[in-house]
């Protein structure tokens, strides 16, 4: 009689045991798959922030290329001429983008500025990024740089732009 209770609660060591197991590895799978699911969402979410940065870069390249353009056919043009009421008037290179970059700055969405350690115009010195950056393309051989905020959500882009023998005509006083 001894020897059967014995076995028997050995037989109910060994179900605890097996279901003590169980419960243990139901445990770590439910764990392990949450665990899989959070690096999941993580990696998902990472990769979508790289893809907006990407997206946000690019639109930034592509309107600084379109602003060269511009102001590439109004140099190659020595200027345009603007129809105010009944006559014309000769806007510069220069003029064209400051009234171009003043217009893009009242949306607040995209803000555009041309500055240089020595600039012509005092309304163009640099703020602390822009002059961090000119000095970086005085000594590296870099022609843009760019950062996005601490809350990704402003972008900081610099390019560089080439100066040419047109350029100079009005710039030639600066080094």
């Amino acid at each position: 009689v001894k020897l059967y209770i014995i076995d028997n609660i050995f037989i109910i060591e060994r179900e605890i045991m097996k279901q003590t197991k169980a419960v243990l590895l139901t445990v770590f799978v439910v764990t392990l798959g949450f665990l899989l699911q959070i690096y999941y969402i993580n990696f998902s979410i990472s990769n979508q922030i790289k893809i907006f940065e990407n997206n946000i870069l690019k639109e930034a390249r592509m309107s600084f290329s379109s602003f060269l353009t511009m102001k590439m056919w109004n140099t190659t043009n020595n200027g345009v001429y603007v129809k105010e009421d009944d006559s014309y008037t000769k806007i510069s290179p220069i003029d064209m983008t400051k009234q171009i970059f003043d217009l893009s700055n009242i949306s607040n969405i995209q803000s555009y500025k041309i500055t240089s350690l020595n600039p012509n115009n005092e309304d163009n010195n640099p703020n602390y990024f822009e002059k961090k950056v000119l000095k970086e393309f005085e000594k590296k051989n870099i022609s843009e740089v760019f950062e996005f905020n601490k809350n990704r959500n402003k972008l900081n882009y610099m390019s560089a732009l080439t100066v040419t023998r047109a350029c100079l005509e009005c710039h030639s006083s600066q080094e």
